[in-house]
């Protein structure tokens, strides 16, 4: 099996990035979820403020499910993380291709 990418690589920048809870269990089956953990930071609250006034506070723990919160990974770590599991399957990227219909 191959994968075609148009790219010639994964992102060169490392962008912030948050993954909301439905996203963490899509990629719990792969077995992605405990090195995300381990890389990225936790958000169990968001907190608005105004000059130095605190305006409100939600809470992401009201979400439920098995991640109730936000992760915050660089890119450039899920990128990473999915380009492993796709080597440990023996697929293969090809950068720099496209699918000729």
């Amino acid at each position: 099996m191959r994968i075609l990418d148009k790219h010639w690589r994964t992102g060169a920048h490392s962008y912030a990035l948050a993954l909301h809870p439905r996203s963490l269990e899509l990629l719990e089956p792969l077995g992605l979820v405990p090195a995300l953990l381990e890389q990225g930071l936790r958000v169990d609250r968001v907190v608005f403020w105004d000059g130095g006034e605190r305006r409100a506070e939600i809470s992401l723990a009201a979400l439920g499910g098995s991640y109730p919160f936000a992760l915050v990974v660089a890119q450039s770590v899920l990128e990473g993380e999915l380009e492993s599991r796709l080597a440990d399957a023996k697929v293969r990227v090809q950068w720099n291709h496209r699918s000729r219909r």
